[in-house]
């Protein structure tokens, strides 16, 4: 269970990990790096780190609502 604070560091953040990406979503990280490597859910590489939007996510995440 989640922590208030927690759930407001998460508010303020602007990207996140994959990993991180996948547990806020509640997906698997497999399905996370599917999205990823199909193009459907746009990141970004800065050096070694791949970062994904929470805007991003947001709308890859309400594309797929039913």
């Amino acid at each position: 269970m989640q922590t208030k604070r927690a759930q407001n560091d998460v508010r303020d953040l602007i990207a996140v990990a994959p990993a991180e990406a996948a547990r806020i979503a509640g997906l698997g990280r497999s399905t996370l790096y599917l999205a990823l490597r199909s193009g459907d859910l746009p990141s970004l590489k800065l050096g070694r780190r791949r970062l994904i939007r929470l805007d991003a996510l947001t709308a890859w995440l309400n594309s797929h609502a039913a």
